[in-house]
């Protein structure tokens, strides 16, 4: 999307990595990490070039409220002048960055990953470093619905696509995706020492539903052919590896605890066979 002077909505990354300091990493409004980017002084409508200083970060909620006039622009200036994350010292404690190492729960299982699902080579959920001291951790996903339209895209925390399709909210130690009230597809909770606990998702994954749960996670093929794990697949209860749960219909397997080396294999691979 461009403007009527022709300059995309995109933000050279420089440009946006000074916005991101300046602001705090969050939301200037709220601390919400999960942010999008908003000209303010002048609107984007008439922005010639991108200036840092005429741009600020906000959550989707409060960016939808500056787009619709629900929120004055000398609101959004005063709020950028004194942003929430900058007062408080962090964002919300959902993705507190001076939590480390980062854990993941899924189902029963803890994994040690930083990427916590893929799909054949396409990451679905991935956390980062912060960035900086005092940032957030960074969460990319990807979000589908149950028929497999993908609704919401985050990159490093940054919303890409889906912004009026889905709410994100982090409040406290959770963070949730739902499409409407009560309908909420993603769900994670900051449970303690650094240990994010994915203990909902449900969505159509191109090729497979994936379905979690506080128990046990499922991965079901179009051909009817499921995976599921109720227990840790090892002892310890914790899963080491560059990947926590990899699903691969080309191969009808779902393996855990692989490794990006392919020579390096899998802590374990379930086989996702025909029912």
């Amino acid at each position: 999307m461009r403007n009527r002077y022709g300059l995309p909505r995109d933000i050279p990354e420089p440009i946006a990595r000074q916005i991101r300091q300046r602001c705090g990493f969050g939301c200037v409004i709220c601390g919400n990490p999960f942010i999008d980017y908003h000209h303010f002084d002048p609107p984007f409508s008439q922005v010639r070039e991108h200036r840092a200083d005429g741009i600020t970060i906000l959550c989707a909620n409060h960016h939808r409220e500056a787009n619709h006039g629900r929120r004055s622009a000398e609101s959004i200036k005063a709020y950028n002048a004194d942003p929430e994350c900058r007062r408080t010292g962090h964002t919300v404690a959902a993705l507190d960055g001076s939590m480390r190492p980062l854990k993941f729960m899924m189902g029963s299982a803890v994994f040690d990953t930083p990427v916590v699902l893929m799909y054949e080579s396409t990451e679905i959920i991935s956390f980062r470093p912060p960035e900086a001291e005092g940032a957030p951790w960074r969460l990319s996903a990807r979000i589908f619905d149950r028929t497999g339209r993908e609704l919401l895209r985050i990159t490093d925390n940054e919303w890409r696509i889906g912004i009026n399709q889905y709410d994100i909210t982090a409040q406290g130690k959770t963070v949730e995706v739902r499409q409407k009230k009560g309908d909420v597809v993603l769900a994670m909770d900051l449970v303690v020492d650094g240990l994010v606990h994915i203990r909902r998702l449900q969505m159509q994954c191109f090729e497979v539903v994936l379905m979690c749960d506080e128990t046990s996670f499922s991965v079901k093929s179009r051909s009817g052919g499921t995976v599921r794990f109720p227990r840790p697949p090892r002892s310890n209860n914790l899963i080491s590896g560059d990947i926590g749960i990899r699903v691969l219909p080309s191969r009808k397997v779902v393996e855990i605890a692989t490794s990006l080396q392919p020579r390096l294999g899998a802590a374990v691979a379930m086989k996702l066979s025909d029912s």
